[in-house]
């Protein structure tokens, strides 16, 4: 059933320099098209929510240099659904400055969801179910819900989402928890504890809420982040100037709202997730997302690969690519810049944007 109510709101901020040299400063990782099938992150993020919601109930918060950028990839969204941050201060303020933005506009009852805008989730239908199951819970409980992945491996690059016993069944019939506490990313030998005792889940990022629900976790939690916010957001909300959120933002702390509000909050509650998801944080994520070839590879563009195995070779300049005898190595050819590396060392490719803009090469960044 279609949830009246409900208003997706995508966090189109970050710079995804893990996906260097695609991802660059003017056009970041949300913007790429990383699954191959003609669709940015962002606008994925964006359809797989039609026909839950139309355009008019959709909002998009992101750095004000993309305002042109969202508005192409975006068309269907009115110029008002954009809200633009004047410098980024991670998840907690964004989601502060939204949540009043959206409490003012559609009012303090409406539920949000607020979604990142780098995921891979399927299938759709899936997705379209426990969303609409996530709204009528956080309407019906006054709770900050969210979805828990049941984890495949013992990861130590997610936190973790810990579960109390006990589970209540949605609509559709999916698990739902109350929720204990949020985890920090932990060590191996946590991780592989959580897993093996099934009551923590990953933590995908994504929360559903009633505005005032949140407004007041906000104002209990995190008050020195919210309160010079308010005044700023109603006039952003009336005229659509910036000019007092350009005063307000540098003063506000950085920091995320999982830090901020969710390791705070009383009463939380996770949805145990039915559909895939993958966070797509390096290039490593497209050995899951794309068809490899008989060796394990991940080619696109006009590449060569002889006695090559479980690579990923993206050769995006034209010009041919040739990778022989190698084993697990990442190749990136944009025509201004060329990445070798590891493949399963996407830590390094971060390491190395930070080195090159700290060397002033700009132009590649």
């Amino acid at each position: 059933m279609k949830p009246d109510n409900l208003r997706i709101v995508i966090l189109a901020g970050g710079s995804g320099t893990r996906f260097w040299p695609l991802s660059r400063t003017n056009f970041p990782k949300q913007f790429l098209d990383v699954e191959g099938r003609g669709e940015s992150l962002l606008r994925g993020t964006l359809t797989r929510n039609f026909p839950l919601v139309d355009a008019s109930r959709v909002f998009v918060i992101a750095g004000e240099k993309y305002r042109d950028a969202l508005a192409k990839e975006l068309p269907e969204l009115p110029p008002a659904n954009f809200i633009f941050e004047p410098m980024g201060r991670d998840t907690a303020p964004a989601v502060a400055l939204l949540t009043l933005y959206v409490a003012l506009k559609e009012g303090p009852e409406s539920i949000v969801a607020i979604l990142p805008a780098d995921h891979v989730i399927s299938p759709r239908e899936k997705w379209q179910s426990a969303l609409a199951d996530a709204a009528r819970l956080a309407e019906e409980s006054s709770a900050i819900v969210t979805f828990g992945i049941a984890p495949t491996f013992p990861s130590t690059q997610f936190g973790y989402i810990e579960s109390k016993p006990g589970e209540a069944k949605t609509s559709s019939g999916l698990s739902a928890f109350d929720v204990s506490a949020f985890r920090e990313k932990p060590d191996k030998a946590t991780a592989e504890k959580y897993v093996a005792g099934k009551r923590h889940f990953w933590n995908a990022g994504i929360f559903i809420f009633r505005a005032k629900t949140m407004l007041d976790e906000l104002r209990n939690n995190a008050a020195d982040i919210i309160e010079p916010l308010e005044a700023a957001a109603e006039a952003y909300a009336k005229t659509g100037g910036l000019e007092m959120l350009r005063e307000v933002f540098p003063t506000i702390r950085k920091t995320s709202i999982d830090y901020a509000v969710m390791e705070k909050a009383r009463n939380i509650k996770v949805i145990a997730s039915d559909f895939a998801w993958d966070d797509v944080g390096a290039f490593d994520a497209l050995r899951g997302l794309r068809e490899r070839d008989e060796a394990g590879n991940v080619v696109e563009g006009p590449a060569l690969l002889h006695k090559a195995t479980d690579s990923i070779v993206l050769a995006k300049s034209g010009r041919k690519v040739i990778l022989a005898g190698l084993d697990g190595v990442l190749c990136v050819d944009t025509g201004d810049a060329l990445l070798v590396a590891p493949a399963d060392k996407p830590e390094l490719i971060k390491e190395i944007a930070l080195r090159l803009k700290s060397e002033g090469c700009e132009e590649v960044l």
